[in-house]
């Protein structure tokens, strides 16, 4: 039987999977939660992941969404209302440079708030878990927290920038409602809260007012717990919605059946490979089949910020 629950894969202390909870929670979404180990490897995701070594992923039956820029692009879609795009106070669209903004948030600003881990206070594991991650042979935790307090200084730059942008503003870009502007810089502020940093907002009253309303307005969700074999057995009797498509303007002749590999261009860079089912200017679907389990996913990935490339061969 078809099950289309909405299941967030992730752990309690991931900043993204926060991100989205708090998107999933905004919109009043009920879902399920299957929590996963913090570190790699995670054996009972990889038969829906293919490998991909990012946190979260949300799978809705066979169908799993990695990134959260995807997740983002699915859960609006599906679910527009309360939308994470509304107009600002003088009727703009903020579309563009709301998702733009998180070029900034989800790397430079979150870089520099994943600096402040007390690397040193960590298990081994979870260094080198980190420094495979990043992709370095390893991380000296003395000298990463030693940079640390330095790290610290770029934040403080990226909090003026916000400062200064709030001025005279409930939210963000100055919208009638919380957007994906807001959620954008939500997550590394949890995530300097979380670490017990957050004395630095003290410098900026309109950037603490701010994060002040912003989790006043996301209820609090209460996700049922779920195994990850129950998640499995969803994925396995759940055919995948997604249709194989041409998409007329694809620069590089791309089209349903191809096999390629899709890869991040940031972190975690481990390939997945499958086979296109479909895509778009901001997306692509592959489908792949686990070896072991016999489960058939349709895997979908952003556009930006992941490389898409031929992959000789059959699946």
């Amino acid at each position: 039987m078809s099950d289309t629950k909405v299941i967030l894969h992730s752990y309690a202390a991931s900043p993204f999977g926060n991100k989205v909870q708090f998107i999933l929670d905004y919109k009043k979404i009920q879902y399920s939660f299957v929590k996963i180990p913090m570190v790699a490897d995670r054996p009972l995701r990889a038969p829906l992941d293919g490998g991909y070594r990012k946190t979260p992923i949300l799978q809705i039956g066979s169908d799993i969404f990695c990134d959260t820029h995807i997740i983002i692009q699915e859960v609006e879609r599906r679910w527009p209302t309360p939308t994470l795009f509304p107009k600002t106070q003088s009727g703009a669209d903020i579309t563009g440079i709301a998702w733009g903004m998180t070029a900034w948030t989800d790397t430079l600003m979150f870089k520099s708030v994943a600096a402040q881990l007390p690397m040193s206070t960590f298990p081994k594991d979870f260094v080198r878990d980190r420094a495979n991650f990043n992709g370095l042979k390893d991380i000296d935790p003395k000298k990463a927290d030693a940079i640390s307090p330095y790290e610290a200084e770029r934040l403080r730059a990226q909090l003026a920038w916000l400062e200064v942008q709030l001025q005279g503003k409930k939210w963000i870009l100055d919208t009638t409602e919380v957007s994906l502007a807001d959620f954008n810089a939500a997550m590394p502020i949890w995530f300097m809260k979380s670490l017990r940093k957050d004395q630095i907002l003290e410098e900026f009253p309109a950037v603490k007012s701010w994060t002040e309303r912003f989790f006043a307005v996301i209820p609090k969700g209460k996700p049922a717990k779920m195994t990850a074999e129950e998640a499995l057995e969803i994925a396995k009797n759940t055919p995948s919605t997604a249709k194989d498509a041409v998409d007329a303007k694809e620069p590089n002749g791309l089209k349903p059946g191809d096999l390629v590999s899709v890869t991040p261009v940031d972190t975690g860079r481990i390939p997945v490979v499958g086979s296109v089912v479909n895509s778009s200017a901001n997306h692509v679907a592959i489908r792949r089949k686990d070896t072991e389990t016999g489960i058939e996913t349709v895997l979908h990935f952003p556009r930006s910020g992941f490389l898409v490339l031929p992959v000789k061969g059959k699946m």
